[in-house]
């Protein structure tokens, strides 16, 4: 595997280059833990429709605390890494702002909650292009 292939792969595992350090190893593995929550709650908020809105709901807000703690972190780790701008930062925040307003108010606004999701879209695809308009600098 090359240098810039590994690269490569460490920003899309979501670590950093120097994965070697423990602190870093650590903020990754409670990263992925939170997304493979978030992945079992989308799937039980998919199961329970809003025709069953008490299990749905509580599947949405464990979804967006998730997505909350997730982007808050990533938005505190990007002005460090040499690949993502500040400006992605400061969305991400903006983002977890929403985050923060749909789980305050228990999920009882629709328009929140797709504001929200397409908040956090936005998000993953700006680290995205981010992502690939500096790689092919490297």
């Amino acid at each position: 595997m090359t240098d810039k292939t590994w690269k490569y792969w460490c920003i899309v595992a979501g670590g950093n280059f120097s994965l070697e350090a423990k602190r870093i190893k650590g903020v990754v593995v409670i990263l992925q833990s939170i997304e493979i929550a978030q992945a079992f709650a989308l799937a039980m908020i998919g199961v329970f429709s809003e025709d069953y809105y008490a299990q749905y709901i509580t599947w949405s807000v464990i979804f967006f605390v998730g997505n909350m703690l997730v982007q808050i972190i990533a938005s505190i780790a990007l002005p460090h890494h040499p690949l993502f701008s500040k400006a992605l930062s400061v969305y991400g925040f903006g983002a977890s702002a929403f985050n923060v307003i749909f789980v305050i108010s228990g999920g009882k606004s629709p328009a929140i909650e797709w504001v929200t999701v397409f908040m956090a879209l936005g998000f993953v695809a700006l680290a995205v292009t981010s992502t690939i308009i500096k790689f092919r600098r490297v």
